[in-house]
């Protein structure tokens, strides 16, 4: 079992609640003129394994603009925040 999973690509919010999704305004996708896609189920969906997995550390990858999160994850002790390009140090 890991005792790690990094979180690379939730931006739950959006970026000026825009969709910021790579595949916005391709085909069979969300035009990307569109407001941000509802995150609420996946925070609970998000909380959920966070309170279920207690036994592994969640470290949360991203840049300022894309680490806005909903508001009680940090009272998890086992979620953790890092930039993106620190992503290496984990691995040596």
């Amino acid at each position: 079992l890991p005792c790690r999973v990094f979180l690379i690509g939730f931006d739950m919010f959006g970026l000026n609640d825009k969709v910021n999704n790579m595949y916005k305004g391709t085909a069979h996708y969300i035009p990307d003129h569109k407001p941000a896609t509802f995150y609420g189920n996946w925070a609970r969906q998000m909380t959920t394994v966070f309170q279920t997995r207690t036994d592994i550390t969640f470290i949360k990858m991203g840049y300022e603009q894309t680490m806005r999160v909903p508001g009680w994850w940090e009272t998890f002790r086992n979620v953790e925040y890092d930039r993106l390009d620190n992503i290496e140090k984990y691995f040596k």
